[in-house]
């Protein structure tokens, strides 16, 4: 949910449940001593109210582009590198990242370093990138990096993720999970 006023009022409203509820349970003699909650997109608003004992905050280590209109304020730091496969015409892009590496159902990847792209679409393969003017200067072979649009969705569409700080590789980390789905 975007910030906005209703988003403020709707975390309110389940934080007092949530205390009404830990004070229930207390009158009842039990005393949890774990209480999770507020995710990437509400924890700084469930802070606020001083009942958990821990966050779910997890998307908020990459801030991909739904954490950051959620209202995240770490740094984007997750994208897919994709590498243009074609030009059928000046004002339009075809990269090799569709929706089957780069998901777009939450919100869309944004393409970095590309000057006047005002829409993104994704077949399920291909990404397609339309241009509010000419642009000859991308070309085939060209990469171009997107902010993920939901990483939730992406990292474990990958076997790897890699590391770059200040432009220069670090690391590599295997996607554990990767096509698990039990």
């Amino acid at each position: 949910m975007e910030d906005s006023p209703y988003k403020r009022e709707a975390i309110e409203a389940s934080m007092k449940l949530l205390k009404v509820a830990l004070s229930e349970c207390k009158q009842k003699g039990f005393h949890p001593k774990i209480i999770s909650g507020g995710g990437s997109g509400t924890y700084l608003i469930c802070a606020d109210y001083g009942l958990h004992t821990e966050i779910q905050a997890g998307g908020a280590v990459f801030t991909d582009s739904a954490y950051h209109l959620w209202g995240t304020l770490t740094t984007p730091s997750i994208f897919v590198r994709s590498v243009v496969t074609s030009r059928p015409d000046p004002s339009r892009i075809i990269t090799d990242s569709g929706w089957k590496s780069l998901p777009c159902w939450v919100v869309d990847p944004i393409p970095k370093n590309v000057d006047g792209c005002n829409s993104v679409r994704m077949s399920s393969e291909h990404g397609i990138l339309n241009l509010d003017q000419e642009n000859t200067d991308i070309r085939p072979g060209d990469f171009i990096d997107f902010q993920v649009g939901y990483g939730d969705s992406t990292v474990f569409l990958h076997q790897k993720l890699h590391g770059v700080r200040n432009g220069e590789f670090e690391s590599t980390w295997d996607i554990a999970g990767r096509g698990k789905v039990f």
